[in-house]
């Protein structure tokens, strides 16, 4: 086997998510039920200038990064994008690079102005945050690193990394069928088997480092739907037509926005930390418009 030339190796990044949006609200605190033997433990929210400015960031790269994608995806095919996954996998990227390099990455991320280390630190404080902010809501969040054999990689890299972002390596020939295979177990495992597979075939024989997030989300809803009041209707699609579909009704009181464009309603799961926002276009006005 040839060694490959560095400079035109590839780097890949995935990023699994559920098919469900994930959003923390301001709340702080945590709803962890409570009993004599045991008693609740506050969740505090990390809130210090880095963790706020990283997500932040992330939060400004959503609309720009779901615009990119959408432009380039079919439009009779639903999607989702992960600004979360996307930040995880970048701030990885980052602890491995310098220069010019380094430089591109923290300006997506917006992050020039704030060293490494404190990255990391905020990384990890959110995910923390995150994964045990609402008894009621499962959510998990996983990171792995695939390291091609020829690819000499230092330890201090993979260790910050594995410290940080709970980042499990795998050393092994990337361009096999087996590392695929491995690489959709993965997947499987850390979807809760939501997300079967991301490869149908071996990756190129030049990748070198593949960087993978998974993010899984189960919520229930703060205000539950009742299931006798669900009925089939029809429901417009962006090209016009009309198909036949599963729809809820709930009468309460939650969040709303009536804008130009577009109406929007704002869902709350579990003890609120978490919520779906769904945005409607006005009649007549197309959801790419609205999405610009």
């Amino acid at each position: 086997k040839t060694k490959k030339n560095m400079e035109k190796s590839k780097f890949y990044a995935m990023a699994l998510l559920m098919p469900i949006a994930l959003q923390s609200t301001a709340s702080c605190s945590s709803d962890n039920e409570d009993s004599p033997n045991n008693p609740p433990v506050p969740v505090v929210c990390p809130t210090s200038s880095t963790t706020r400015a990283i997500s932040e960031s992330s939060n400004d790269m959503a609309f720009p990064f779901l615009d990119k994608v959408c432009a380039q995806h079919k439009p009779t095919e639903n999607f989702i994008v992960s600004p979360l996954s996307l930040t995880e996998v970048l701030v990885m990227l980052s602890n491995g690079a310098k220069g010019e390099t380094l430089n591109q990455i923290n300006a997506l991320l917006g992050t020039k102005d704030i060293p490494l280390e404190e990255q990391n630190s905020a990384i990890s404080a959110i995910n923390q945050y995150l994964i045990s902010a609402d008894s009621k809501t499962n959510v998990a969040i996983a990171n792995s690193q695939w390291i091609d054999d020829e690819l000499k990689v230092k330890d201090e890299y993979v260790q910050t990394n594995a410290k940080w972002l709970n980042a499990e390596t795998r050393n092994q020939n990337l361009a096999t069928e087996k590392t695929m295979n491995d690489i959709n177990s993965w997947c499987d495992k850390n979807t809760q088997g939501c997300i079967k597979k991301i490869l149908d075939e071996p990756l190129p024989d030049d990748c070198r480092l593949g960087l993978i997030n998974a993010l899984y989300f189960k919520g229930m809803w703060s205000q539950k739907f009742d299931k006798d009041r669900t009925t089939e209707e029809d429901f417009t699609n962006c090209d016009g037509s009309k198909s036949k579909v599963k729809m809820m009704h709930l009468g309460e009181n939650f969040l709303a926005y009536e804008g130009k464009d577009i109406d929007m309603v704002e869902f709350d799961y579990g003890n609120k930390k978490f919520c779906m926002d769904v945005i409607l276009p006005h009649e007549g006005k197309k959801l790419d418009e609205c999405l610009k």
